[in-house]
């Protein structure tokens, strides 16, 4: 269990996150009161806090990405690198899903950002994608032929002079 302290330093944290992204304007009202926090897992949280030196990784793929191995692959040659790595990802299906299911069985800390399409409309999977980048230390995308959220990450990762790996499904 986390001591009362350290969960609410984290907690603090990531209400840091939210307030400088607010300032910016690039979230708004609708996406901070359905933030992502109900999405951590307790004992992702608890590996989140606990380590010492973390480092979030942004994954980004395709919605009808389904290659497993490759995606497992790359995700493994990241956690031995970066021991304290922390996953970020959508909440959508393809390669969010796969993200959350390697992340779930090899207990990595994941933050999960969904894109609230009913109150922002179109604007939602770029302002989610910029909130993600927001945090990011390296961004991972397995880009399919027609991706416009995983493209807009990429384009978006590279402006922000990002380490970034585009990984050719």
């Amino acid at each position: 269990m986390v001591a009362p302290g350290l969960l609410q330093q984290g907690q603090d944290e990531l209400a840091t996150i939210f307030c400088r992204l607010r300032r910016k304007k690039m979230v708004s009202k609708p996406c901070l009161k359905k933030s992502f926090w109900g999405c951590v897992g307790q004992h992702n949280f608890n590996t989140y806090i606990m380590s010492h030196s973390v480092f979030y990784l942004v994954v980004s793929g395709s919605r009808h990405f389904s290659n497993s191995p490759l995606l497992a692959s790359h995700l493994s040659a990241a956690l031995r690198k970066q021991p304290g790595l922390v996953l970020v990802c959508g909440s959508g299906k393809g390669c969010d899903t796969l993200v959350r299911q390697w992340a779930a069985s090899h207990k990595v800390p994941l933050l999960v950002a969904p894109a609230h399409w009913s109150s922002l409309g179109k604007a939602a999977g770029p302002i989610r994608n910029q909130f993600m980048l927001s945090m990011a230390q390296g961004v991972l995308a397995f880009p399919l032929a027609g991706s416009k959220g995983t493209a807009h990450v990429i384009r978006s990762a590279k402006q922000l002079g990002l380490p970034l790996r585009v990984v050719a499904a």
